[in-house]
């Protein structure tokens, strides 16, 4: 592949304010593709979460039910068609045991069986027999989560189009074909939009579960950790120049580029209480995870450079382009989802 690929761009194409004049010499350019992927991390997070009162955990466990359900039809084109006009119905979802759900969101068996119980009370899943547990399709065509599936396909085509505008062919990192025949035998991207919302669902689990660790498996400090870090940096993300100036792991924006945020903005941008997030910010600034500056806070970049979070911000990079292979494989246009009004 060459390099032009590999990193994103279109053939012949040169990265705007490439360092040096280069394309992201010091690797992949996963900041680039990380700035723009929290920005729909944290709002597709905020609104998953209200479902659930706000409760984060809750929220993991519902996801990680639901997409355990119906993984296994992700990379199949052939089930593609089950998705089209709602989530595949509850004979082709496989349910997930009260031992492998543990596991997969890495909290402890007691903890887990009290939010799947109440999820179970909510109706929002319920166990078959001795398999395990399904989030029904009925479900999801229910408010909150009918909405939410609406939300994740709009904020992706967010997505695309914001690395699009910074000159960044995600089709092409993760080597997708391009070819007339192809184009033409592709469904409306509004077609696939519960195929992607399952997609994404996963991808967004992953990111989620990768990163709390970080944080001492605190979902909500974790969300405002990426939500500061993703506003200090607003400036960058969507300037052709500078997204590509700071775009590989080792060209991190200096703090003097980094506009502090308040405690009121992270507030609005999250839904979490205003107290909430005000203690954890006390709390990041006194372990020495974000820094005061001026009336607001950033996370400084030396935070940014520790090898936890480059790896982190790497893995949000390749889970992105192995999501589009997986959505490139069913069917999804993203030509066209990019020309989307």
């Amino acid at each position: 592949m060459s390099e032009e690929l590999r990193f994103g761009l279109s053939p012949g194409a040169s990265a705007p304010g490439a360092v040096a004049g280069s394309v992201a010499p010091g690797g992949p350019p996963q900041r680039l593709v990380t700035r723009v992927v929290l920005e729909f991390l944290i709002t597709l997070t905020a609104a998953a979460a209200k479902a659930h009162d706000g409760d984060f955990k809750a929220m993991i466990v519902f996801i990680a039910i639901q997409h355990a359900n119906v993984e296994h039809l992700e990379s199949d084109p052939g089930r593609a068609a089950s998705y089209f006009g709602g989530y595949p119905s509850d004979d082709l979802r496989r349910p997930i045991t009260a031992h492998a759900l543990s596991q997969s969101v890495s909290l402890p068996p007691e903890t887990c069986r009290r939010y799947v119980q109440r999820l179970v009370a909510q109706g929002y899943c319920r166990r078959v027999g001795q398999r395990g547990l399904i989030v029904p399709s009925e479900v999801m065509t229910h408010e909150p989560f009918a909405t939410s599936i609406d939300a994740t396909y709009d904020g992706f085509i967010t997505l695309l189009k914001g690395l699009h505008g910074i000159g960044f062919d995600v089709l092409a990192a993760a080597g997708g074909r391009r070819t007339t025949a192809a184009a033409l035998a592709r469904p409306s991207p509004a077609s696939l939009k519960y195929a992607l919302s399952s997609v994404m669902t996963g991808y967004v689990m992953r990111v989620i579960l990768d990163g709390v660790g970080i944080h001492g498996k605190d979902y909500v400090r974790g969300l405002i950790f990426i939500t500061v870090m993703a506003m200090n940096v607003e400036r960058i993300t969507h300037d052709p120049a500078a997204a590509w100036r700071f775009a590989d792991a080792q060209t991190t924006p200096p703090d003097s580029l980094r506009a502090p945020v308040s405690v009121s903005a992270v507030c609005e941008r999250t839904g979490l209480p205003y107290e909430t997030t005000r203690q954890h910010l006390i709390r990041m600034v006194d372990i020495g995870r974000a820094a005061r500056v001026g009336g607001g806070f950033i996370i400084p970049g030396a935070i940014t450079q520790d090898p936890i979070n480059l790896q982190s911000g790497l893995k949000i990079y390749t889970w992105l382009l192995r999501a589009v292979g997986q959505l490139e494989r069913l069917g999804f246009d993203f030509d066209a989802a990019v020309e989307v009004n």
